[in-house]
């Protein structure tokens, strides 16, 4: 289950059931959507926010291990581990059509996935 809490309080207010195994997820900055990441199925599920549904699923060429979303909301990130069959992988899902964009393989032993800048991230300068 997504849980939906204040913040404050701590108090539950509603939840989204995303069936079992979900990991990691990832909210989009409106609020709108979310990825969840189901590493021992090696899926991701699209999660409509707002009517509290799963509206579809992807499969991973490996265990998703990280995920993110752009501060745009439009596009979002997996990584997935190494196996024996496939290196590491960097999805790109396009979160309106919610399906993948493209993939990339990635150095051994990359663990997490951070988008910088986004929306609220610093500004960093070279002057």
């Amino acid at each position: 289950m997504l849980l939906y809490v204040d913040r404050l309080e701590l108090a539950l207010f509603d939840s989204v059931a995303v069936g079992p195994g979900a990991y990691h997820v990832a909210a989009s900055p409106t609020e709108s959507k979310a990825i969840v990441t189901y590493p021992n199925s090696r899926r991701v599920a699209f999660v409509d926010l707002r009517n509290r549904r799963v509206t579809n699923e992807v499969r991973t060429p490996g265990r998703p291990i990280h995920v993110a979303i752009a501060g745009d909301g439009k596009r979002g990130y997996v990584l997935t581990s190494e196996t024996q069959e496939n290196p590491g992988t960097l999805m790109l899902l396009d979160m309106d059509n919610e399906r993948v964009v493209s993939e990339a393989l990635v150095p051994p032993g990359s663990q997490s996935v951070s988008l910088w800048p986004g929306r609220w991230s610093p500004v960093m300068r070279w002057d």
